[in-house]
């Protein structure tokens, strides 16, 4: 009986354990799961006031669809309002203008990464600032790699946005700054988009 006891109380602490430690998908490789019918749900929020946030509206991501073409599989994405077509060369994530042009492309997620990898993307120039930054939202705690993207424009005006995506789960977190009109060079946030829900196939 006191065997049976102890045996139980380490099971309750491995359990637990297991809960409170983040998502770690270090040895998956795919940085977004592309399979047909998976889905991301997100809530948007402005920023009003003194960093407060306020609800603004859903949003999703979803793999509508996928086909292949020379032996090489594209998946149709709604990603937020535009809709992409996405693929993988060896395990970075790439958008591309028309798969029958597959040199016509764009780097979005490049995987695996080290901090301070460079790059060109579809959102602007990107720079991977951290490759395990740990982000807590309403689906759950996860570990990220953290991309900057962002663009400076002649006129002055720019913006930082800041991707964290957690390996074979997705995207988790976005943060929209933008160059302060009254302040040079003072970036100031004005949305986030953050995961509350998800649906994908292991």
């Amino acid at each position: 009986m006191r065997k049976i006891h102890y045996l139980i109380v380490i099971s309750v602490i491995l359990l637990l354990q297991c809960c409170d430690n983040p998502t770690e998908p270090s040895k998956i490789k795919r940085i977004l799961p592309l399979d047909k019918g998976n889905i991301w749900i997100y809530q948007e929020y402005e920023v009003k006031g003194e960093d407060s946030l306020v609800k603004y509206k859903m949003d999703t991501i979803k793999v509508l669809s996928d086909t292949i073409i020379d032996d090489f599989r594209f998946s149709y994405i709604k990603y937020f309002s535009r809709i992409f077509s996405f693929g993988y060369i060896n395990d970075s994530l790439l958008s591309y203008v028309d798969p029958n042009y597959k040199l016509n492309h764009y780097l979005i997620y490049t995987y695996p990464c080290n901090v301070g990898d460079f790059y060109s993307s579809d959102f602007g120039l990107c720079k991977v600032e951290n490759i395990d930054t740990t982000i807590t939202v309403r689906a759950g705690k996860f570990r990220c790699i953290k991309y900057k993207f962002y663009a400076r424009m002649g006129t002055g005006h720019g913006f930082d946005d800041y991707h964290y995506c957690s390996p074979g789960v997705g995207l988790i977190k976005i943060e929209h700054l933008e160059n302060s009109h009254s302040q040079k060079g003072v970036f100031i946030k004005k949305s986030e988009k953050e995961l509350i829900s998800y649906n994908i196939k292991d």
